[in-house]
């Protein structure tokens, strides 16, 4: 969908409510007749894989977990599930990073928080923040949790 774009780089709103409603009347489309007819489960992936390029990745999910239920044994459905979520947590930890250099501990520690299940890098980062937020009860319990948890892994290593 070809849109004019304002002095601001922005697509004008009519614009946006115009591409909102083609991609609903696609939609409609993919899950009414194409969807159906899938017996491999590509047509899901390929879905999921342009959902989640939208940086809709809940509904990739959703998409791709659907998918799973029809085709369990399909790898590609496996794989691609776990790029998006590789992807979704290079985001948060590309947020949390943005928010500590900023000096923004606060919001930091929410998008460590995020990074589920916990790695120890994303609780590492939360015992920062808050230990330069001057919070030391919860920075030495995040620092403990950190060890108790990930401390077999070769790759955990405390500075």
């Amino acid at each position: 969908i070809h849109g004019r774009i304002s002095h601001t780089g922005k697509q004008a709103p009519a614009v946006k409510e115009t591409s909102k409603k083609a991609i609903e009347e696609l939609n409609e489309i993919i899950y009414k007749e194409l969807l159906p007819k899938d017996t491999t489960g590509e047509i899901y992936t390929n879905l999921a894989i342009a959902q989640s390029e939208m940086n809709d990745y809940n509904s990739a999910l959703a998409t791709l977990n659907t998918a799973k239920a029809k085709f369990p044994s399909n790898s590609d459905i496996t794989n691609t599930i776990n790029s998006i979520n590789d992807t979704i947590i290079s985001n948060h930890f590309d947020s949390a990073s943005k928010y500590f250099n900023d000096k923004d501990y606060q919001k930091a520690v929410e998008e460590y928080l995020k990074i589920q299940p916990p790695t120890a890098d994303s609780m590492l980062g939360v015992a920062s923040a808050y230990q330069n937020m001057g919070d030391t009860k919860n920075a030495i319990n995040y620092f403990k949790n950190a060890f108790r948890e990930f401390s077999k892994d070769s790759n955990f290593v405390l500075k």
